[in-house]
């Protein structure tokens, strides 16, 4: 087992790793989980600086086809190299819904879909190993929300939590008072 896996197996056994429903508007994230509006953006999105590079990775998507903020993507600075590994997944249940290697940062993105092309609304888990230019490694894991539902989605309890890709800008960062251009009821 390498380290990737032991990570994303001791996040499953930590119970850190949620899933919604399969329908547009999960209802939870599993049988004893936690409802999808209560952990939806329950964590902050990440926005760090790490050895002089500006990284913010969003903690929601809208996967609703408008063509804001409907793909889960890593912004940076300049200075971070490629992607080496990404792992994207549920334990409720067990699913790997993504799984990338050696990939440019600025190539990459995730739509919210599993690995058979089927959108998953809910909670997942990620696990990602960036490689700066010298060559260190970056390690960052967290949860992404992926909502869909249409145009207007369904609120959820940390929506003001909420941060979304359009929010950041390499110039000013990470700004969660821009608007998100997100509508929920």
């Amino acid at each position: 087992m390498n380290r990737i896996q032991l990570i994303f197996l001791c996040l499953i056994c930590l119970g850190l790793i949620a899933c919604g429903d399969d329908d547009d508007t999960p209802e939870t994230t599993g049988p004893t989980g936690p409802s999808f509006s209560e952990s939806c953006c329950a964590n902050p999105p990440i926005d760090t600086i790490v050895n002089g590079i500006n990284i913010f990775v969003p903690n929601a998507i809208s996967a609703n086809g408008d063509g804001i903020n409907d793909v889960f993507a890593i912004f940076a600075t300049e200075g971070l190299a490629r992607i080496k590994k990404l792992v994207i997944g549920s334990n409720i249940p067990q699913v790997e819904l993504l799984d990338v290697e050696d990939v440019l940062v600025d190539e990459f993105s995730w739509d919210g879909t599993d690995l058979d092309g089927n959108l998953e609304a809910g909670v997942f888990v990620y696990s990602i190993f960036l490689e700066d230019e010298d060559g260190n490694e970056i390690v960052l894991q967290d949860e992404i929300c992926v909502r869909t539902g249409g145009l207007t989605l369904p609120c959820v309890d940390n929506e003001g939590n909420c941060g979304y890709g359009i929010q950041y800008s390499v110039t000013t960062g990470y700004n969660p008072n821009l608007d998100t251009f997100e509508a929920c009821e």
